[in-house]
């Protein structure tokens, strides 16, 4: 599980601090004044201290309000910026977030590129194979950071209560919710274009379809798999089962929506199955868009990551509503 113990901090010190005082067992997950990101002061006590540039022990004050150490007022940017930077060291110090979001889809597209090249094939309807399979690999990396990063992230922080030391400053628990999706959408993005320009320069694969369009269903694919993990922690009352709902559904999608292996090799059972995953429409739609079709030859699949979107979105945000934070 990700912490925010162990980033590195340069260690400035830190003088009196303001009134906004929290303790727990461990002050992971509140960046540090002394690290340059504002708000937040170290404090020493009889069972913590700084070692090594790295946050120990049992003690961090934190005023993101003005204080003798804090950033005097402040603004609700520089507060997010800062938990932002943490939160994107974290993502890539994190091994299996950062290998199956950077690595895993490069192997896949030289491992099967290797095997298959990119000749057209009429198996595709003309198109290469990895002209259809990096688009299904790009859903891929959308599944690792929305069902895997993203949800597991957020239930481990509301269970380690990370929320409720940040929910004791004026900015709360919203501005680390805020940077960790913006974190993870552009680790994302920045895995699909990765993979994209590998593709390009190793097998010269083809796209038809507009940036804008390309970029459209992205985003609608990404935010309707991020609502999706979303409500799984939701409804999950603890760790262990926010575990269990998020691996059982990036597996279970991954390899039977398509974003693996071809559709068109599965038995017609499986396929009747992959019609329910929600990551199968993000495959059709990516693929869809590569090619250069037009968005209304893929309404359903923009209806129903809308729906999802939506539907998730709302419900996860009214379950959160009543679910306790400390």
């Amino acid at each position: 599980m990700r912490h925010f113990a162990g980033v590195p901090l340069s260690g400035r010190g830190g003088g009196p601090c303001g009134p906004a005082s929290v303790s727990g067992e461990r002050a992971a997950g509140i960046p540090g004044d002394a690290g340059g990101i504002p708000g937040v002061c170290e404090t020493e006590d009889a069972g913590g201290r700084l070692e090594g540039g790295y946050v120990s022990g049992k003690d961090v004050s934190v005023d993101f309000a003005q204080n003798e150490c804090g950033d005097h007022g402040g603004d609700i940017m520089k507060k997010l910026l800062a938990v932002f930077h943490i939160e994107a060291l974290l993502f890539l110090r994190d091994f299996y977030g950062f290998f199956f979001t950077f690595v895993f889809p490069l192997l896949m597209l030289l491992l099967y590129g290797s095997i298959y090249g990119n000749e057209p094939s009429a198996y595709f309807g003309g198109r290469g194979t990895m002209d259809v399979s990096v688009p299904a690999y790009s859903a891929m990396i959308i599944g690792v950071t929305g069902l895997m990063a993203f949800p597991l992230t957020l239930a481990g922080y509301k269970e380690s209560r990370i929320y409720k030391r940040f929910d004791a400053t004026p900015a709360g628990k919203g501005v680390v919710i805020a940077a960790q999706v913006l974190v993870n959408l552009l680790m994302t993005l920045a895995g699909f274009a990765l993979l994209f320009a590998a593709g390009k320069l190793v097998y010269d694969i083809k796209t038809e379809g507009s940036f804008w369009a390309i970029l459209g269903a992205l985003l609608l694919s990404i935010g309707a798999v991020f609502s999706l993990g979303f409500f799984f922690t939701a409804i999950a009352r603890d760790m262990k089962i926010s575990n269990l709902l998020c691996y059982v559904s990036y597996f279970v999608m991954i390899f039977l929506s398509g974003a693996t292996m071809p559709k068109e090799m599965f038995p017609e059972a499986v396929k009747k199955f992959s019609a329910w995953l929600p990551l199968t429409y993000v495959v059709e739609l990516l693929q869809g868009v590569f090619l250069g079709a037009a968005f209304e030859e893929y309404r359903k699949s923009l209806v129903v990551l809308g729906t999802i979107l939506i539907v998730c979105t709302a419900s996860g945000a009214a379950l959160y509503r009543r679910k306790s934070w400390v």
